[in-house]
């Protein structure tokens, strides 16, 4: 009886967070190629089979959950500010010892006090980095460098427009295919979520916790910028590794 509560759990988080991969995936038809380039990088650099990792602005776990299934032995620590995002994250790995989950403002200069020290083989993160202010941003590649050990490799998928040429960036976005799915999209799905029990008291908290605006800015610069950023945090490398028009994935290492 108890394993088939435990198991009607684990399938009420996995509902949630296979939802909001589908809902996103509306918006980003690339996603999961991108999650596998991601996972791709954390082999290039990983210690053996079992890397540790850092999934940064984890959402619900969804590059998580990617890498375990690539990298079995893995250790990953899942950190965001969401407090509903991170419950659908708990719930999906409630009792698997190789996921830690933590609670962190990337805003604050001492967030990685919030974290298991480190070093970790790989940080990565995608499509969320651009909700931080420039200065905040460099704040973070300078902080995640001193995460990671040395050869350790930092990656981060996200819309990183083309150098300083706006017409041509308007032709790549239009070689990214649209996506054909009909569905439930971003408001969509957190109506659903204001209408479940589980999350009433977690909205409430998020809802304190960003004032009604999470997002103050969206900092989306060329590409060269990231690259200059990542090279005055400390890492010896850092390249545009894979791009689909406008989205990228920049990768660097310490």
């Amino acid at each position: 009886m108890i394993d088939t509560h435990l198991a009607e759990e684990r399938s009420f988080w996995t509902g949630w967070q296979e939802s909001w991969d589908h809902q996103q995936e509306g918006y980003l038809p690339d996603r999961e190629e991108r999650f596998s380039v991601l996972a791709a990088l954390v082999g290039v650099v990983a210690d053996g089979a079992a890397p540790r990792v850092l999934d940064l602005a984890c959402g619900c776990g969804s590059i998580t959950s990617r890498i375990l299934g690539r990298f079995p032995a893995a250790r990953v620590v899942a950190a965001d500010i969401d407090p509903v995002l991170l419950r659908i994250a708990a719930g999906v790995f409630e009792g698997d010892g190789r996921v830690t989950l933590a609670e962190v403002d990337l805003r604050l200069p001492d967030w990685p006090a919030s974290l298991p020290a480190g070093p970790y083989d790989a940080v990565v993160s995608a499509t969320a980095l651009h909700w931080l202010e420039p200065d905040a941003l460099k704040a973070v590649h300078h902080r995640v460098a001193g995460l990671l050990r040395p050869g350790g490799l930092f990656a981060d998928a996200d819309h990183l427009p083309l150098l300083a040429t706006p017409s041509l960036d308007l032709v790549a976005a239009a070689l990214t295919p649209p996506s054909d799915r009909a569905g439930e999209g971003w408001e969509e799905w957190w109506e659903r979520v204001a209408r479940t029990p589980q999350f009433t008291e977690l909205l409430i908290k998020r809802n304190r916790r960003f004032g009604g605006e999470l997002h103050p800015a969206e900092f989306t610069p060329a590409a060269g910028w990231h690259l200059e950023s990542l090279g005055a945090a400390g890492f010896s490398e850092a390249a545009i590794v894979w791009r689909r028009g406008p989205a990228a994935v920049v990768a660097a290492l310490r």
